[in-house]
Parts: C-alpha cells; sequence; structure tokens
C-alpha cells in the first residue's frame, strides 16, 4: 500500500474535534483526480457513495470531515 501513496492528508471533523488522516493515490486509470485508499478509526466514507474520492465522514457525528494541514505537535521536535 505504502508504494501506491501519493496523497496523505490530515483530516478533521468540525462539530467534534475528532483528527485523523486520509490515504489517497493519483487516479492513474482517469489520469486526474485521486482514490481514496483508506482513513484511520473514527471515520469512513458515506453509505452509498462509490466515487473514487467520497465524501468523508466523521463516524461519531456524522458530519463532512475537511482536509487540514499537518501541524507539529511538540516545539522541541
Amino acid at each position: 500500500m505504502v508504494d501506491d501513496l501519493d496523497i496523505c492528508a490530515r483530516i478533521a471533523c468540525p462539530g467534534c474535534g475528532a483528527s485523523g488522516t486520509g490515504f489517497w493515490r493519483k487516479d492513474a486509470v482517469r489520469g486526474q483526480g485521486r482514490e481514496l485508499l483508506g482513513v484511520t478509526r473514527g471515520f469512513l466514507r458515506r453509505p452509498g457513495d462509490h466515487r473514487l474520492d467520497p465524501c468523508i465522514y466523521c463516524a461519531r457525528c456524522l458530519v463532512a470531515a475537511e482536509e487540514r494541514p499537518f501541524q507539529r505537535e511538540c516545539a522541541e521536535a
């Protein structure tokens, strides 16, 4: 899976503040867009959404997740 990984992004729920990571690869079949490979626990693809790049929802409050930049949590790192 790591060999196919092109995009890794932080995802967050604007409702409850949960955060996780989404993993995508560029859509080689169509030459555009991206294909969702997976998300971390606490997030899911919208039920019935079979698109390659579906909406991602928070599993707890079912609000659409937002992509955000990674931020360093430890100032010493």
